[in-house]
């Protein structure tokens, strides 16, 4: 699960790469756009709520929304509509309910989250985006690895054998290919990202005053 968010984050880093910082506090206003859809500052803590809930964390009240808050948010609503689009995740209504009901647990004491004032259509709909787009972006994501051959491996190994020390080749061969799906993966994610960047016309709307 930390390695799913943690690859959620990058990517939402790559989806509005040389976006400006957002100046704040962010009131309840619009902070951008992804497949035609408006998204809010409350939509975006909202969001930020959610995961924490998800995630099992301890609440984090905060005041002033990040760039990276509201970009993790715009890829959510792009990577949702991506798997919409090819009918790739389903999430049943029971499962639906059940997940609504359990989030609701982690809720219903949150004081950040009552003050949003959500109403259950508001709830139900960003738990289902949030779900679908986290299990569809899983399974792109282990998708994306890619194979990596053992001459890969043998050349990567040739050319940066001053840091292998006097190390066999066996025994770096491993290390050496996942360091190398890794390295693969996240090219393929700039690539996909980028595609639903444009696919999506996602936008950040919340800019800096540029400096005289």
């Amino acid at each position: 699960m930390k390695q799913l968010f943690f690859l959620w984050m990058m990517a939402s880093q790559i989806l509005v790469a040389n976006t400006p910082q957002p100046k704040g506090p962010v009131l309840s206003q619009t902070v951008g756009t992804a497949a035609f859809q408006v998204v809010t500052s409350r939509e975006v803590k909202a969001s930020n709520i959610l995961n924490q809930v998800f995630k099992n964390k301890t609440p984090e009240n905060y005041q002033e929304l990040s760039e990276n808050d509201i970009n993790q948010t715009l890829f959510e609503v792009a990577i949702y509509r991506e798997s919409q689009s090819l009918s790739a995740v389903k999430l049943s209504d029971e499962e639906l309910k059940s997940l609504v009901q359990e989030t609701l647990v982690g809720l219903r004491k949150r004081s950040d989250w009552i003050q949003l004032e959500a109403s259950d259509f508001e709830l139900k709909s960003w738990i289902e985006r949030k779900k679908i787009a986290m299990t569809y972006f899983d399974l792109k994501m282990n998708s994306l690895i890619g194979i990596v051959t053992e001459d890969e491996i043998q050349q990567y190994f040739e050319k940066n054998r001053a840091k292998f020390g006097s190390t066999s080749f066996e025994s770096q061969k491993e290390s050496i290919r996942v360091f190398l799906q890794k390295q693969n993966q996240k090219l393929r994610i700039q690539e996909w990202v980028g595609a639903l960047k444009v696919k999506y016309q996602v936008k950040n709307d919340v800019v800096t005053e540029k400096a005289p």
